[in-house]
């Protein structure tokens, strides 16, 4: 079964469509789902940036020189990358050794 046909499906159907399938389609499209997902997942853990790469904001405000205010223009200003857990924010160490290297520079 083309899983892509189903994705575009509620773009290319009226909402108020009914479909019809098998149990046995509909036990193979659900593999696939849970199978792709479960992919997707297991990608999105590999490439999280671990401990070491992320940098609080006064960590972040340290090594750029910089206050809050200035952190917050720049995180707006530049696209910084920002992960949130609560109320913590953490900065990726690359974007920032990089922004530190373009701000030397100008």
């Amino acid at each position: 079964m083309n899983t892509s046909i189903i994705q575009t499906l509620p773009e290319l159907l009226p909402s108020n469509i009914i479909i019809q399938m098998t149990l046995e389609n509909l036990m193979i499209f659900a593999d696939k789902l849970i199978t792709e997902n479960t992919k997707t997942t297991i990608a999105i853990q590999d490439s999280s940036p671990k401990p070491s790469e992320l940098l609080t904001s006064k960590e972040t405000m340290k090594i750029l020189g910089i206050g809050k205010t200035t952190l917050w223009r720049w995180k707006k200003n530049y696209n910084l990358t920002i992960l949130k857990k609560g109320k913590q924010v953490k900065y990726l160490r690359s974007e920032i050794e990089s922004l530190f290297i373009q701000e030397l520079k100008n």
